[in-house]
């Protein structure tokens, strides 16, 4: 009886377990390098074995992730996956984004960060983005935000159409206009 209840309790244990590693997992992207950062993160919490077969990855993979030398410590493998994160919302949102919206959606999925954070890494590597952004956009893609919501880029022209309505508005306001009375019937 007293073996029969150790291992239900066990295997209650585990089933909480494997739910509390789901639970932190629900905003996880389903892909290696992410998977990886998160059983790196829990190490301490959950046994890597259990996080591997629940998350789908070899524990051998995750060891040889492990021994990269591009990756020291904590704080840097944390940087590299902020940095990749912020890249991925950048690109997908625009080089109009700010930091604190990039906190705010990081945020949002689960993610805690600060805004000064998420604020150097973009100043960092914004230059190096917009390049990014630009190869992988067309310029009729890229949609231009300027104080004007009614301001439009005219490639065929190069102007962009609130300076062209405001050229044309002064020529109309400047053009000589025509007399309204007859200067020789006075």
């Amino acid at each position: 009886m007293v073996a029969k209840k150790n291992s239900i309790e066990k295997y209650i244990h585990s089933i909480e377990e494997e739910n509390r590693i789901l639970k932190e997992s629900r905003y996880l992207e389903n892909n290696t390098e992410s998977i990886f950062e998160f059983i790196h993160e829990h190490r301490e919490e959950f046994p890597i074995s259990k996080m591997s077969e629940l998350l789908k990855v070899s524990t051998s993979g995750y060891y040889k992730w492990i021994k990269n030398k591009d990756i020291k410590s904590d704080q840097s493998r944390r940087n590299n996956y902020l940095k990749r994160k912020i890249k991925e919302i950048y690109l997908a949102k625009g080089p109009d984004i700010g930091s604190p919206l990039i906190t705010k959606l990081l945020n949002h999925t689960g993610i805690a960060v600060s805004q000064s954070t998420v604020s150097r890494i973009l100043s960092d590597n914004r230059k190096i983005w917009n390049k990014t952004y630009t190869a992988f956009h067309k310029d009729s893609d890229v949609i231009l935000h300027f104080p004007n919501k009614d301001t439009v880029w005219d490639q065929e022209s190069g102007v962009f159409y609130h300076q062209a309505f405001g050229q044309e508005e002064i020529r109309k306001l400047l053009a000589p206009k025509p007399l309204s009375y007859d200067p020789i019937s006075i």
